[in-house]
């Protein structure tokens, strides 16, 4: 038994490798034609941007693999008469496919893997440099920067707004840099900053000038002021140096968003949105996807292996040309039925975590369908 299991599991290998490099050729060939600076950003062959791009296809081909794999192991050992011969010595299917299985197991792991490095580009490192950003922390704040270091945290040419309740003016400050820290919050360099009357008083800059603390109106006065909200600022005053602990308002879910999905590994866009004050955000609608379809990657290569040693072992069909136009057509209805939900789940039509399994999901429901034909033969 185990030698069959070796020489089953040998025959599936090679049709995975032979699988892997002709997709992986075919897809690299076609976008060099296309776009070369995709394969190399640096605008020149080398072998790092060649590794980059190859580890970044993986775990997408890696599950069509799979299916095309078992689909031509159990198809041509059928043809040559080999899958007949094991099983009339009494070795079942399940321990002649188990090494088969046991690997998948191995690539579905290293498929999650491969889906949550983290690999630096050069697209990257530009990002990291200075570039604009803009903040909305719920209907309380407003922040923008001319410029923002993604690595240093810091920005300059800031402007901060602060609103009440019901959107009235509480506090403004613009400042030549800003920069946060987890610890201390935000520092503000050489600005100005303008306080306004409200309920809770007028924000004011304390002795020191380097905090903010609130001044309190008698009761008699504060009642019309409250109601009218003045416009005007009701404290104006330059300043060095400012610091603001209160506001803990954290810019690295901000900038990761703009990056593109596809860009951030999964502890980044755990961080997006964990850190970023609405969950239910249309703007968080791709991350949410991107973040569903990593979960997704270890399980469908599984979905796909076992896909196709039940379509392979089937009786529908044992030609090996039969079977490779299947392979083709379902790879193919595969990704439009994915391409269709990402969009739903993008346009948050549908729960983008819902977009991202459906397709697994429809997998293997036509697989039970197949199982169901089968055995009613």
């Amino acid at each position: 038994m185990k030698i069959v299991c070796l020489h089953v599991l040998k025959e599936w290998t090679a049709w995975f490798l032979g699988s892997l490099f002709f997709l992986k050729g075919t897809i690299f060939l076609f976008i060099l034609v296309e776009d070369f600076n995709r394969v190399f950003p640096s605008g020149q062959a080398n072998v790092s941007d060649l590794g980059r791009w190859a580890v970044e296809y993986l775990p997408w081909l890696i599950p069509i693999c799979s299916l095309v794999s078992s689909l031509f192991t159990l198809a041509f050992l059928k043809k040559r008469g080999e899958w007949a011969a094991i099983q009339s010595t009494g070795i079942s299917s399940t321990q002649a496919l188990g090494g088969i299985i046991f690997m998948g197991v191995f690539i579905s792991l290293g498929c999650g893997w491969l889906s949550n490095i983290h690999i630096p580009d050069e697209d990257e490192d530009q990002f990291s440099q200075n570039r604009s950003l803009r903040m909305k922390i719920g209907n309380e704040r407003i922040w923008y920067f001319k410029d923002f270091n993604s690595s240093s945290l810091c920005g300059s040419q800031v402007q901060l707004f602060c609103y009440g309740d019901k959107g009235e003016d509480i506090m403004r400050i613009r400042a030549e840099r800003a920069c946060w820290s987890a610890e201390n919050g935000w520092a503000f360099q050489n600005g100005r900053f303008l306080g306004f009357y409200g309920i809770g008083g007028l924000p004011v800059l304390s002795k020191n000038e380097q905090s903010i603390v609130w001044e309190k109106m008698d009761s008699e006065n504060n009642a019309p002021l409250a109601e009218t909200f003045l416009k005007s600022p009701g404290f104006n005053k330059s300043f060095r140096k400012l610091l603001v602990s209160e506001i803990q308002d954290d810019p690295r879910p901000h900038v990761l968003l703009l990056q593109k999905p596809n860009k951030l590994n999964l502890v980044q866009l755990q961080r997006v949105l964990g850190d970023f004050p609405n969950y239910g955000d249309p703007q968080l609608a791709p991350y949410r996807l991107r973040k569903a379809q990593l979960w997704c990657m270890s399980p469908a290569c599984m979905i796909g292996l076992l896909f196709g040693l039940a379509l392979g072992m089937s009786r529908i069909s044992t030609s090996p040309g039969k079977i490779g136009g299947v392979a083709i057509l379902g790879s193919i209805g595969f990704y439009s039925v994915r391409t269709l939900f990402d969009s739903l789940g993008e346009q948050m039509i549908i729960l983008p975590e819902i977009a991202a399994g459906m397709p697994y999901l429809l997998s293997i429901l036509v697989m039970i369908f197949i199982w169901f034909l089968d055995h009613r033969k």
